[in-house]
Formats: C-alpha cells, sequence, structure tokens
C-alpha cells in the first residue's frame, strides 16, 4: 500500500453521466504532472494497445492452432510393422517393436504440441493483459 501516497484524490459524483466535464462536482487535478492509470501504465495510445491485443490474439490463434494439428498428429501414427512374418513369435517382436517406435513418434509430436500450446497460452495471456490497458 505504499504506492498510495503517489495517488491524488480524484472526486467523481457517482450519476448517469459521472464525467461530464460541466458538472461543477467532477475534480481531477494533478497540478503539473501526467495522470497515468492505477496500473502505473501511460506510454502507449489505446488504438497501438488494441492494436498489439489483437496481433497477440491471432498469434495466440496461430500457435494453438499449431499445437491442435500435432496433438490429432500424434494420434494418427500408426503401429502397424512394416514386414509381416509368417512366425507368430517374429510377429509378436516386430508387432511390438512397431509399437514402440509409433509411441516415441508420438511422445516427439506430443513434447511440440506442448511447447506450442505453452506459447499459446502467452500470446494469449499478453492478448488479455493489452486489451486490459487499452480501456
Amino acid at each position: 500500500m505504499l504506492h498510495l501516497c503517489y495517488v491524488e484524490a480524484i472526486v467523481v459524483r457517482v450519476g448517469t453521466d459521472p464525467f461530464d466535464p460541466d458538472d461543477a462536482l467532477l475534480e481531477v487535478d494533478s497540478g503539473d504532472k501526467s495522470i497515468v492509470g492505477a496500473n502505473g501504465y501511460s506510454g502507449r495510445s489505446e488504438g497501438e494497445m488494441k492494436l498489439c491485443s489483437i496481433l497477440f490474439a491471432l498469434m495466440g490463434f496461430a500457435t494453438g492452432s499449431r499445437a491442435a494439428f500435432l496433438w490429432w498428429k500424434s494420434s494418427r501414427i500408426p503401429d502397424d510393422p512394416e514386414i509381416a512374418p509368417d512366425d507368430p513369435v517374429y510377429g509378436t517382436m516386430a508387432q511390438a517393436e512397431a509399437t514402440k517406435v509409433a509411441f516415441k513418434k508420438a511422445g516427439k509430436l506430443n513434447a511440440k504440441a506442448a511447447a506450442w500450446t505453452a506459447a499459446s497460452v502467452l500470446a494469449n495471456t499478453l492478448a488479455a493483459v493489452a486489451g486490459a490497458i487499452s480501456y
């Protein structure tokens, strides 16, 4: 709560239009200092922050779509052996090896998809923050 010593008084009447400039009770006075939002941010215009929010949202959509594609691709890896031997013992070993190879491929794709999902979450979080700052 130490930051409150830097906040000046803002008196606003509650009504249908609390920021009516003709209202005599409206007082927003900061002297010669610039007015900074409650979050301490005053460097970018509203339009720039909305643009950043839209760009981050599009980036989140693109990275999320890439992650979804990789998750889908990892679920479509065949585990059939390349050669179907006639010997039942060798056939079982070949099937086990094919399954092991399929799991390794799926694991690598899942790891990539998880990284893309993390990038999507980050981009969408930045979009939300930029959107909140723009108001």
